[in-house]
């Protein structure tokens, strides 16, 4: 017979697992979303930063950027939220960075060989990009999720 608390545990642990890839997702669409709207080279000087209260935290590397991004916020959350339903996107703001901008990249092809030197292409969805492992920003988020979810 399974136990109340191990039926629990496995729930949250699905759940918490689900929100950990969509918020994965979330920050690393930031490069296909930058190109839909016409403002590709954004990306090498912006990054999200935070995903918190239903607000996306743009950081950028110079005031002119922010103020080019400010110009496409209306589409830009749009846009995430046509991507991102289930995750509540409400509002972007955008900030100074304090720092490097830190990439985190998006799922991507890989070609492998199958037995009769057949090639297949697969997208790796559900791999977490090493940058994942070094990003302390998204760490941080990750676990205040996890205690939210507790």
């Amino acid at each position: 017979m399974v136990r109340a608390g191990e039926l629990l545990s496995v729930l949250f642990d699905e759940r918490l697992a689900e929100k950990v890839r969509n918020m994965t997702k979330l920050f690393a669409s930031w490069k296909t979303i930058t190109i839909e709207e016409r403002i590709a080279s954004a990306f090498d000087h912006s990054h999200i930063a935070e995903f918190e209260r239903n607000v996306l935290l743009i950081e950028a590397d110079h005031p002119g950027w922010i103020q080019i991004l400010q110009t496409k916020q209306q589409r830009l959350l749009d846009n995430f939220q046509r991507r991102f339903p289930s995750m509540g996107v409400r509002g972007i703001s955008f900030r100074l960075s304090r720092g490097p901008i830190r990439r985190i990249e998006e799922p991507r092809e890989e070609i492998m060989e199958k037995p009769m030197g057949k090639r297949e292409t697969i997208i790796q969805e559900d791999t977490v990009p090493t940058t994942f492992e070094k990003d302390e920003t998204l760490k941080r988020i990750i676990e205040r999720l996890e205690k939210s979810l507790r």
